[in-house]
């Protein structure tokens, strides 16, 4: 979602998601039973998602275009601590 109201994103200041948003692009309903774990739902046993972006730059014309696309693995949701 681009907003030139909102100060964090816009004009040379990149794009800003809500998870809200990544997770009804992906079609996850995190109350659906999990496919990892038995008797838990995705919200309890975790989805991972993918978010992948293609660029495209065209030097003649100085110009870009980009688009986004998210996926939910279908693989175990694993937890990650930095």
């Amino acid at each position: 979602q681009r907003s030139e109201h909102d100060p964090r994103c816009g004009k040379g200041r990149g794009d800003l998601f809500t998870l809200g948003q990544l997770l009804a692009a992906a079609g996850v309903d995190l109350d659906a039973p999990s496919l990892s774990s038995v008797g838990e739902t995705k919200r309890s046993a975790g989805v991972t998602l993918i978010l992948s972006v293609d660029y495209r730059a065209n030097l003649l014309t100085r110009s870009a275009d980009y688009s986004y696309l998210v996926n939910a693995s279908r693989l175990e949701a694993k937890a990650t601590f930095f």
